[in-house]
């Protein structure tokens, strides 16, 4: 009985940060859309043109990348399943009081690679996106 809730808290601690990192796309791609729809017809100045630019090439990016990140979610899924499976099978107790596996799992490297990126692309396009409203604004 404990273990049952202690496995519904680690299974739903991993659904909630996939979760946010599909928030965080949505989101992005609704700031993407609103930026394309809103743009001046003629840029005033070189700079404020190359940074819109930048700032729609950095949201492309960093949707990309966390599109990438999510399709780990079916392999932790799966791990974690197989791991909890593995332990019913043999009646052995890999799984502790907490809920967690005792053989511990790892999202892989690209995908961990995956979300650096996109954490860094998002957050240079919004530099970029202030930074272009500072120009148009002067």
């Amino acid at each position: 009985m404990m273990k049952d809730r202690a496995l519904d808290a680690t299974q739903s601690s991993i659904y909630w940060y996939y979760d946010y990192v599909k928030h965080l796309t949505t989101i992005s791609i609704a700031l993407l859309g609103l930026l394309i729809t809103l743009k001046p017809d003629t840029f005033q100045d070189l700079i404020a043109s190359y940074l819109f630019l930048a700032t729609i090439i950095l949201l492309g990016l960093g949707i990309l990348f966390s599109l990438a990140f999510r399709f780990s979610e079916g392999d932790v899924r799966s791990e974690l399943a197989s791991i909890y499976l593995r332990s019913e099978r043999n009646n052995e107790d890999q799984i502790n009081d907490t809920g967690e596996p005792d053989e511990p799992f790892r999202i892989g490297s690209a995908y961990r690679f995956c979300w650096a990126l996109s954490i860094l692309c998002l957050s240079l396009s919004i530099i970029s996106l202030i930074a272009y409203a500072c120009v148009e604004i002067l």
